[in-house]
């Protein structure tokens, strides 16, 4: 795999990851939220628990996504798509893994099989010399073993043959030495023409000094040093504050193969949202007049107090009002004629004779 394409590889591999940790983080903190419930019963946060539906990663709908890991005909794949099935949204991903071993396991354990299987052809040879099985027996136990140890030795010398030529490669070897060849021949060079600046005291000699160092010398021992060691790192110990020198000949990637018929890599990538998936835009009522609106309050919830806004509702129009019966004139009572004490009666019957 070249270095373009290992690039986008590992960037989809971040990019799955990166997909499906946001995911979880977001379905968990959603059950967190119900757990964490005050005044629910275990009982009624199940029936929150069933009702909860994680949101797409992707299209933020509540379908949920299907983060996969598929294997089939010796290949691994990842897989990561939008969890409607009906309308699902462009969320696809699809990542070969391939199969891939490290070469060092997989000899030793083809070493261990092929070790295996001549110990049980001595125990067969034994058995037979002993009379505890028969010649037949003995024959069609020895060709299914036969047959077990040559696909073993065969898979064991193609990893050693593959082993070696990472490990041994007499072109690299080869290859090196020419290298660190050219590099001493510069040396040498260096070397004379300091002698010549010491005994002519020209100052053209040092230049010519740095412009071979620089423009030649340099980039020759970065090769040899890509050439010698697969790793070369700097790493800082902050317990001790000490920098060390990390320089590995072989690297653990250069020691893994990919034994699946297609090469690992993205298969596809595609994320994002049409215009179909995006959020709808809240509607908004039309205006009314303020003399048509009153405010309606809800009533306390007894369970769980909660914000509600001030709904708006158009106030109903005013009954008529009745109209006023016409006033009656009260009715004069009669005067109650005032009684008379005896005196006064007597006084009048006096005048009266007079």
């Amino acid at each position: 795999m070249d270095s373009e394409k290992k690039r986008e590889y590992n960037d989809a591999l971040n990019t799955y990851y990166k997909l499906k940790t946001a995911y979880e983080n977001a379905y968990n903190s959603d059950k967190n939220k119900i757990i964490k419930m005050k005044g629910l019963s275990w009982k009624e946060k199940r029936v929150e628990f069933a009702k909860l539906k994680p949101k797409c990663v992707n299209c933020k709908r509540p379908v949920g996504s299907l983060f996969l890991t598929s294997s089939q005909k010796g290949e691994r794949s990842l897989i990561a798509k939008c969890g409607d099935k009906i309308n699902p949204c462009p969320l696809n991903i699809v990542i070969n893994l391939g199969y891939i071993i490290n070469l060092d396991k997989e000899l030793v354990n083809d070493e261990k099989s092929i070790s295996d299987v001549k110990r049980e052809i001595i125990f067969d040879k034994n058995d037979l010399l002993f009379g505890y099985i028969t010649s037949k027996e003995a024959v069609e136990k020895f060709d299914d073993i036969k047959e077990s140890f040559a696909t073993t030795s065969s898979n064991y010398e193609f990893l050693m043959q593959t082993f070696n030529e990472i490990v041994d490669n007499k072109e690299k070897k080869e290859e090196l030495k020419t290298q660190e060849a050219e590099a001493q021949l510069m040396f040498d060079n260096i070397k004379r023409m300091m002698k010549d600046f010491e005994r002519t005291q020209d100052v053209q000699f040092v230049n010519d000094v740095v412009e071979l160092y620089v423009r030649e010398l340099t980039p020759k021992l970065n090769a040899i040093m890509k050439q010698k060691y697969a790793l070369s790192l700097v790493d800082y110990d902050e317990s001790d504050g000490v920098y060390k020198l990390i320089q590995m000949p072989i690297s653990v990637e250069s020691l893994e193969s990919d034994l699946a018929e297609n090469e690992h890599g993205v298969v596809s990538l595609q994320t994002g949202t049409d215009k179909k998936f995006a959020k709808p835009r809240a509607r908004t009522a039309k205006a009314r007049p303020e003399s048509e609106m009153k405010i309606v309050i809800p009533k306390k919830q007894t369970r769980k107090i909660r914000k509600k806004a001030l709904v708006l509702e158009p106030e109903p129009e005013p009954e008529p009002e009745p109209e006023p019966e016409p006033e009656l004139e009260p009715e004069l009572e009669p005067e109650e004629e005032e009684e008379l004490e005896p005196e006064e009666e007597l006084e009048e019957e006096s005048e009266e004779e007079d």
